[in-house]
């Protein structure tokens, strides 16, 4: 064959459709788009969630300095265990299970401050006060390390 004729047998060069160029992806690609798709939702989820919590601990450690503010005005050992008493309560049913929180007096809820804060400070130590002492009408507590406490609870959730 001389070389004319082998040119004579080659066929022009075939171009796909303009469609196919992108479109219709294999499945495997919906399937990696769902997948990021997911897994950005779940992170901006997470985050939202973490920084509702956050918002959360700081209005509670705000407001336990304005206690402390308070008690440093008036010395009234009374009203800040009552008002410390209150915010721990308000805090935790926003935190945890309301229903379960509620429910809780007396040593079942020091024991759940105690678990949820990773220490003993209120079933063996200053936290007491929020059961014992907020009724009495003289308290001997030392109120700042009992503040310190709290604040250390609201820290460790």
């Amino acid at each position: 064959m001389t070389d004319s004729e082998v040119l004579s047998q080659l066929r022009d060069i075939h171009l796909p459709e303009e469609s196919l160029f992108l479109f219709p992806l294999a499945p495997g690609w919906w399937i990696s788009f769902l997948l990021i798709a997911l897994a950005l939702a779940l992170f901006y989820f997470q985050k939202s969630q973490w920084a509702k919590k956050l918002k959360l601990k700081q209005a509670a450690l705000q407001k336990l300095k304005d206690i402390e503010k308070k008690y440093s005005v008036d010395n009234n050992a009374q009203i800040t265990l009552q008002a410390v008493s209150i915010l721990i309560k308000k805090y935790a049913l926003c935190r945890y299970d309301a229903h379960t929180v509620a429910a809780l007096t007396g040593e079942e809820w020091l024991k759940f401050l105690d678990k949820t804060g990773h220490t003993r400070a209120f079933t063996q130590g200053l936290g007491r006060a929020i059961s014992e002492e907020r009724f009495k009408k003289a308290s001997t507590v030392p109120i700042k390390d009992f503040l310190s406490v709290t604040r250390a609870w609201i820290k460790a959730q």
